[in-house]
């Protein structure tokens, strides 16, 4: 079945019940056959950080519900994921004197299996066995020092950020990582979550100042004018069972993506081509939008063809199905195809704007490109799309989701990835939506309580 790596952090108030909170996290991990794990308590705006390999048949969203209800009557205010797509260096497949990564191959990670785990712990020859296949590394008892985090999150309010330029700032990461000078144990993931990119690392501790040059060094990285910047959380160096690593037990491969959505749940995590999205239907968990802002029905039928471009219109549309996906299942919004059946006379007619649009099934591709008009380019688009989302539904909705351009025969095409909420969202603070039957329909009252009560039991 398989397992994903995934990062909690949570956050408790008024008190923090140190032997309560662990007592009931290592059961929650024992009744969910979570293996592999660490937890570590951290200073700062979280209390834990929690690093799990969670079986993929749970998911990481679901897991994240179970730790909700879980700590819940602990005072759990906030349990957010990370979800790691890419693990870009990982400490225990670096070499260090090569400066290369030694990752295990396909067919030895496969071959893994939980009693085999165990007996490397024991079986000197299994384990050197383990070590020359780079299944596992022994740890360095002797090496002491400050455990740290350092937590990039998505570059302009969750805007995915262009291949090239992500191509670019990962390998600088990388670079400034690798020819660190004192830091050990050093790993750099990609996912989705509360960050874009996780770096996790040890400095000895009369070097903890390295620790502020490495930030400061990733605070100063720009790269075409986007800038990151970074939130830094310590490890407390607790005792038992804090900050105790359990992970020669996981199974997954760390060189290839992770699935960490369960079967119920739209896969968010694999890369479509736009034709195969289009081939469906609006349903639960897809849904097609023309514009953000424009009135395309004005605009492609008046004779003028006048630019209206109104709030309320991505109030209605594309944000009030973000809602929806959040506290629902899940699910894709694309932005810049129209329904063929309507518009497909106006392809069809020289000197209409549409004309000679491409299509794919029942859709015709018109893109984005009429609103830059309005934003100027693609960059001000993302910009203003990702505003939209922080000012309506809010910072913590604009974390989860992914804002992707897609270029489709000279057309700019937005896809907007929305995973199933780790909590409630709500439109303008007030306004709840859902999916059902392909549609958003609004609840509220009794009907919102019921469903808000029953449906992620």
């Amino acid at each position: 079945m398989g397992e994903s790596l995934a990062y909690f952090q949570l956050s408790f108030v008024p008190v923090y019940r140190r032997k309560q909170i662990s007592d009931k996290l290592l059961d929650l991990f024992e009744r969910s056959r979570v293996n592999s794990f660490c937890i570590y308590e951290i200073y700062g705006l979280y209390d834990i950080m929690i690093r799990a390999w969670v079986p993929k048949d749970i998911g990481g969203t679901a897991f994240t519900k179970l730790l909700q209800d879980e700590l819940q009557d602990m005072g759990c205010t906030r349990a957010l994921p990370f979800f790691v797509g890419d693990s870009a260096l990982h400490w225990c497949w670096w070499d260090g004197t090569e400066k290369k990564a030694i990752n295990p191959t396909d067919q030895n990670v496969d071959a893994l299996s939980l009693p085999w785990m165990h007996k490397a712990e024991t079986d000197k020859a299994v384990t050197v066995d383990a070590v020359a296949k780079h299944l596992i590394t022994e740890a360095d008892s002797n090496n002491k020092g400050v455990k740290f985090f350092v937590v990039v999150p998505p570059p302009m309010l969750g805007v995915v950020p262009a291949i090239e330029m992500e191509n670019v700032i990962r390998q600088n990461l990388l670079n400034m990582l690798v020819i660190g000078q004192g830091i050990t144990e050093t790993s750099m993931y990609l996912g989705s979550g509360f960050a874009w990119i996780l770096i996790k690392g040890r400095v000895p501790f009369e070097s903890y100042d390295l620790i502020d040059e490495l930030v400061q060094r990733v605070n100063d990285l720009g790269v075409q004018g986007h800038y990151i910047r970074t939130y830094t959380y310590l490890a407390a160096g607790s005792k038992e069972p804090f900050t105790t690593e359990r992970e020669t037990a996981g199974a997954s491969s760390s060189k290839r993506g992770f699935s960490f959505l369960s079967r119920q749940e739209a896969d968010l995590t694999k890369e479509y081509p736009l034709e195969d999205m289009l081939n469906g239907i609006e349903s639960d968990q897809f849904e097609v939008k023309a514009s953000l802002k424009l009135h395309v029905d004005r605009f492609l039928n008046e004779s003028k063809h006048p630019k209206q471009f109104e709030e309320r219109f991505a109030i209605e549309g594309v944000l009030r199905a973000a809602v929806g996906f959040l506290n629902s299942q899940g699910g894709v919004v694309i932005i810049g195809a129209i329904e063929r059946r309507r518009y497909e006379s106006l392809r069809q007619k020289e000197g209409e704007i549409l004309a000679g649009s491409p299509v794919h099934g029942d859709w015709i591709v018109s893109g984005v490109n009429w609103e830059y008009a309005h934003t100027k380019n693609l960059d001000g688009y993302l910009l203003l799309l990702a505003d939209l989302i922080k000012d309506h539904i809010g910072g913590d909705a604009s974390a989860l989701v992914t804002i992707q351009p897609v270029s489709y025969k000279d057309r700019d095409v937005i896809v907007l990835k929305v995973p199933r909420g780790s909590n409630w969202y709500y439109l303008n603070k007030s306004e709840f939506y859902v999916r059902r039957s392909g549609s958003t329909i609004s609840l509220e009252g009794r009907e919102r309580e019921s469903y808000q009560r029953t449906s992620r039991s």
